[in-house]
């Protein structure tokens, strides 16, 4: 009888785990072993989900936004409850988006009588704030799948099964120095990027919200750099569901800018810039993963912004900063997040080849700690799956 697998996820980079997981369960189960059903994105469906909605109906982000769609959310999670017990899964991974996927997590336990292990991938970033939630979903969820080799220690001490699988970074091809020019000659023949264009990379997120936020900041800052710089043209890495957002923005720039949707050229064109400018988030780790100089920014809205001061532990906010426990990479965060200072920031880093090599040294560092194991992330996840799924009931 094959194993049923029901998995969400609610944003790209969950969306990416997920695809990732469900091939390696696959390449552990067979394709006739293993049987899938859930809520995911591009990445899910070509590994052979059929999603039951756009995985974008259940990502929403920041207090003040989650409350204007709590009734809608109340209603999702209820109804993604439902599914999971109409589909009778011997296991249920939910993927990252802690607030939405726990408290599905915790109805399901809360109803009682059920089979299906609950496994969440990603850890929530008890090591930032609220430590007190790995004691809390230690009650409701049977395993724990981490990115990071610090995680496992916050929530193994209140007798959750965690493990350290790895981030899913390490399963790209890192495009070093020996092949970068390779790399670079072929996408700017492909996209006739002129010989004297100074390319730099702008990366504004994956969420709606923060495109929003984001875009005028940045959009008078690159005017700025323009203004200094005559030859500088954009490589714009996006996700579909922004596309348009970014095309608009840009066309009203009149900079020059190539768009990218594909994640696989993503990489491509990554490698063609001398520096970059991103939001705070997953994005800005790819880049540091990249071996890309670069600036942080983050803005939200001022209430959001206080909660967060007043809970947040951690010194830093971009992921490599964290992780190396250095400010790395320079972040221009709320009061600070201006056009002047952003353009300020990446012009230094253009003009100062110290600052450039320092990053540079750092990131070689942060690829050594992301890894962990020459097993690929994505397998090691499914290893985990699949041990559950032998154990016994919590």
């Amino acid at each position: 009888m094959s194993k049923k697998i029901f998995v969400v996820a609610g944003e790209a980079s969950g969306d990416v785990l997920g695809g990732a997981l469900m091939r390696a369960l696959k390449d552990q189960y067979g394709n006739e072993g293993v049987e899938f059903a859930g809520i995911g994105g591009k990445f899910m469906q070509e590994a052979g989900l059929e999603s039951l909605i756009p995985m974008e109906e259940l990502c929403v982000m920041g207090i003040t936004e989650v409350l204007e769609h709590l009734p809608r959310l109340l209603k999702l999670i209820r109804w993604v409850a439902d599914r999971i017990e109409d589909f009778d899964p011997d296991a249920v991974v939910f993927v990252d988006l802690p607030d939405f996927n726990f408290r599905v997590a915790k109805l399901i336990k809360k109803r009682g009588g059920y089979r299906a292990k609950l496994i969440h991938y990603v850890a929530p970033t008890v090591w930032a704030w609220r430590e007190g939630r790995a004691k809390h979903i230690a009650q409701f969820l049977d395993g724990l799948m981490c990115l990071f080799p610090f995680e496992p220690e916050y929530f193994t001490k209140h007798g959750l099964k965690t493990s350290f699988v790895g981030h899913p970074l390490v399963e790209r091809h890192w495009i070093g120095e020996a092949e970068r020019s390779d790399v670079m000659k072929r996408f700017k023949e492909k996209r006739e990027v002129p010989d004297n264009a100074n390319l730099m990379g702008v990366m504004f997120g994956s969420r709606v919200s923060e495109f929003e936020m984001h875009a005028p900041i940045f959009a008078e800052a690159l005017s700025i750099m323009r203004e200094q710089d005559p030859n500088l043209q954009l490589v714009v890495p996006t996700l579909p569901h922004l596309q348009f957002e970014v095309m608009s923005l840009l066309g009203q720039l009149k900079i020059p800018a190539y768009i990218v949707i594909d994640e696989n050229e993503k990489w491509e064109a990554l490698a063609c810039v001398d520096v970059a400018m991103a939001v705070s988030g997953t994005v800005a780790l790819e880049l540091a993963y990249a071996d890309i100089p670069h600036v942080v920014a983050y803005k939200t809205s001022r209430f959001n912004w206080l909660v967060i001061k007043m809970l947040v532990k951690t010194k830093f906010a971009h992921l490599a900063n964290i992780i190396l426990q250095k400010p790395v990479v320079p972040e221009h965060l709320q009061d600070d997040c201006t056009p002047e200072k952003l353009a300020a920031g990446v012009t230094r880093l253009r003009q100062v080849p110290q600052l450039v090599a320092q990053q540079k040294k750092a990131f070689a560092a942060l690829r050594k700690k992301l890894g962990g194991s020459d097993s690929r992330p994505g397998k090691r996840a499914a290893e985990f799956v699949a041990a559950m799924l032998e154990g016994p009931n919590k």
